[in-house]
């Protein structure tokens, strides 16, 4: 069922993005609308919004002084120093990494809204709100944050100025086109889901989406090149760490996996997989992980096991279960000859 919300902001983003010229940006209300609305009521608007996100996760505490204090009320960003700016930056990017999972809540927008029209963070961090948001591609929130960012003087997200305009929502396959034909695009991508899977309780959101969109990625291009195995192994070699989550790890097989089927890796890149993939593996994946191993064997050009990912191998906990196991799926040899 559509939230209240959602109607809320279809509603208002069939209007047109010029009327920001006219009024203030605002999630929450027409541009001619928030102009009426002062600063004050916003931020006590957003303290409501701030305290539900608080009781959600304890994490956001961290942002009650820092973004959320009542000294914020006299920041003016068009006139702050470097230093300033960039301490606010840090801030910014750090709660809404945080924010990415409960985005959809109308908690998550009072306390959004604040930060519009206080902090900018649709002129001053718009690739960030844009990166934590996308995972919403489809929704009309989505689109809500698309129409008060000037996306036309972002060379990276020039793409959905159509979303701008028309107030339809972005496809993925749209985002796949755009990873694809845009490296730097693919590159800021890449580089933000890692920093984002890398922090401690990672956004799940986070992970699964930019998860599915690399995969999708390596299925679609013509060809698997260097430079692309390059710019997504990061990303591939943080999910496969003991430090990511089971369902990050998870998805980093799948992507691996994908990789192999299309590209033969070069021998280290093959070396630097395999041994983050059998020194981190949970053990609820060690069946899956010796799948991979397997897929590993039948197109790589794979003699032996590396000398450390073989010496990973003999110390899980459950190996010989796991080989029991996917011996009644597959054959083996092509696996245990490497060995």
């Amino acid at each position: 069922m559509t939230s209240v919300l959602a109607q809320q902001l279809k509603a208002i983003s069939v209007g047109r993005p010029d009327k920001l010229k006219k009024g203030k940006a605002s999630l929450l209300y027409d541009p001619q609308e928030a102009a009426d609305v002062d600063v004050e009521t916003i931020y006590n608007l957003a303290l409501g919004g701030f305290d539900e996100l608080c009781e959600l996760d304890g994490r956001f505490q961290a942002f009650s002084k820092t973004l959320f204090g009542r000294a914020g009320l006299d920041v003016n960003r068009d006139l702050e120093g470097k230093e300033t700016n960039d301490k606010f930056d840090a801030s910014i990017k750090s709660f809404l990494r945080l924010l990415t999972g409960n985005f959809l809540l109308p908690c998550a927008f009072r306390a959004l809204e604040y930060l519009v029209r206080r902090y900018k963070i649709h002129e001053y961090n718009a690739e960030a709100f844009l990166c934590a948001v996308l995972p919403y591609h489809s929704t009309n929130e989505f689109v809500r944050v698309v129409q008060i960012i000037q996306v036309s003087k972002l060379p990276m997200w020039e793409f959905l100025a159509g979303v701008r305009e028309t107030g339809a929502a972005p496809p993925r396959s749209l985002l796949v086109a755009r990873c694809m034909h845009y490296a730097p695009f693919l590159q800021h991508v890449c580089s933000y889901a890692q920093t984002a899977s890398r922090e401690s309780k990672a956004c799940k959101t986070t992970t699964s989406f930019y998860t599915v969109l690399l995969i999708e990625l390596v299925a679609a291009v013509p060809k698997v090149t260097d430079a692309l195995v390059a710019q997504i192994l990061p990303f591939v070699l943080t999910g496969l760490s003991k430090k990511a989550s089971v369902e990050f790890q998870a998805g980093s097989f799948m992507i691996a996996g994908q990789l192999m089927s299309r590209v033969v890796l070069d021998e280290k890149v093959l070396a630097d997989v395999l041994t983050a993939l059998t020194k981190g593996v949970h053990l609820s994946l060690q069946g899956h992980a010796l799948q991979l191993l397997l897929v590993a064997a039948r197109t790589q050009r794979m003699a032996e096991m590396p000398k450390l990912a073989g010496a990973h191998i003999m110390q899980w906990a459950d190996l010989p279960g796991a080989l029991t196991e996917l011996a009644g799926l597959a054959d083996l040899s092509g696996l245990l000859r490497p060995l």
